[in-house]
């Protein structure tokens, strides 16, 4: 009987701070490129500062996502317990906050 292997399960900001990890031993040059590759250097260093920069905002609420939120929450019926909605309203908070859209039925209207 073989053993099950199970995926490591973790939240996408702990995929971010590794990608940061390796960006910054890339730009500190640990992994033994040559001076004349400092342009691939220069580029770690660049993805280092986009990851930080990127996980510092990802708890801070945007515009599009404090819109989104009114809107989703507006346009429904009121809260209910259904999984589905639940995870729809959720969806569509997320995807205005890692996007940076507002929600279509913004778009046009004059609220």
């Amino acid at each position: 009987m073989a053993a099950q292997a199970h995926p490591i399960r973790q939240p996408p900001i702990e995929d971010l701070r590794n990608a940061l990890q390796i960006a910054e031993m890339g730009s500190a040059g640990s992994f033994g490129l040559a001076p004349e590759y400092e342009n691939a250097i220069a580029a770690f260093s660049d993805v280092a500062r986009l990851l930080r920069h990127a996980i510092s905002q990802l708890g801070e609420p945007s515009l599009e996502t404090v819109q989104a939120a009114s809107t989703l929450v507006r346009e429904s019926d009121g809260f209910r317990e259904d999984p589905r909605w639940i995870r729809d309203l959720c969806q569509g908070i997320l995807d205005a906050q890692i996007k940076g859209t507002i929600p279509p039925t913004w778009s046009g209207a004059a609220r």
